[in-house]
């Protein structure tokens, strides 16, 4: 049994989708999330330290596999568990009704349009939380939505919170660390850290990385979405092709898709024997290929990613860091 599993999408028409795709055993939790509109971030952050790790945890206990990575924030004075979605650039902290009812916010009077992962759709109301605090940082009048989604916790963040700093997410140390960008810190030198220059999606996709393959003198692009996660029935991750992409389509001409996958869904999948993101050398990676319209760039690379190497990323010079490990 193959399981998919995103946290946001942005896309209502690939919705329905995801929905056939969920009906032929495809275990999806799709979070759509779709605004006419980002909410105005201002965000007033009043930092009591240069830099400082926290511990992520990891979500159990659902019907499904779930590798999502969550850190503990405090809103006022009640601890909430929010995911971070690298693939949300735009998100600042959106909660739960069920977490608004825990905390104290105010709010604004303005709604903005959402779907939840069945396609039904509804207003998100927007709000202003007070005080947020994580680690050594305390953020003032954080402006969210209202995000409805099925999993037990409390909400998601994503990089416009740390845009002003530098972020390390390390999924095998179990911590995430946030950083002064004035310097980068001394373990960037240690000599096992490749540096990958990004590029800044002009679509609301967030990080795209450049790829190439033998196969192909080619560059190809891959949005950053940890929350993307692709395994089998064994628990193994994989990253994910679009088949429409230029990608998609020189695998399926050079015959390199394998259709091994009794799910609908997914058209089949493709090993790299050598891959490089950036200059870093990436030894053995595997990809399912899905015939989707989301997302726009190549593919997404993401748990399938972040469980194999700490990342570290430099917002302001547009520069990302991978742990190469044995």
């Amino acid at each position: 049994m193959i399981k998919i599993t995103f946290i946001n999408m942005r896309y209502d028409a690939d919705l329905l989708n995801y929905i056939k795709f969920f009906i032929c055993r495809f275990i999806l939790l799709c979070i759509c999330f779709y605004f006419s509109q980002s909410p105005a971030q201002d965000i007033d952050i009043l930092s009591t330290t240069d830099s400082f790790e926290v511990p992520i945890h990891f979500q159990t206990g659902t019907d499904h596999f779930n590798g999502n990575a969550y850190v503990t924030f405090r809103i006022n004075t009640t601890d909430v568990n929010l995911f971070l979605d690298t693939g949300a650039p735009w998100a600042t902290i959106h909660l739960t009704p069920a977490a608004l009812e825990k905390v104290s916010v105010r709010y604004t009077g303005k709604t903005k349009k959402n779907s939840d992962s069945w396609g039904n759709k509804y207003k998100s109301r927007e709000y202003k939380i007070p005080e947020v605090k994580i680690g050594g940082f305390l953020f003032k009048d954080i402006v969210g939505v209202e995000h409805k989604f099925r999993d037990e916790t409390d909400g998601l963040f994503s990089f416009k919170l740390f845009e002003n700093n530098n972020l390390l997410i390390d999924y095998p140390g179990r911590k995430l660390g946030i950083y002064s960008r004035e310097t980068l810190p001394g373990f960037l030198s240690d000599g096992k850290w490749e540096k990958v220059k990004y590029t800044q999606s002009p679509d609301g996709e967030g990080i795209r990385l450049p790829v190439k393959f033998t196969l192909s003198d080619k560059t190809f692009y891959f949005s950053l979405d940890n929350a993307a996660i692709a395994v089998d029935d064994t628990n193994k991750p994989y990253g994910l092709i679009r088949l429409g992409s230029s990608l998609g389509k020189l695998l399926r001409e050079k015959d390199l898709i394998i259709k091994n996958s009794p799910e609908p869904a997914v058209v089949g999948t493709f090993t790299a024997r050598d891959m490089f993101i950036g200059s870093a050398p990436i030894a053995q990676y595997d990809f399912m290929i899905i015939d989707n319209k989301y997302p726009k760039s190549d593919g997404l690379i993401g748990y399938d990613l972040f469980v194999r190497y700490p990342v570290f990323i430099d917002f302001m010079n547009k520069e990302l860091y991978l742990k190469m490990n044995d």
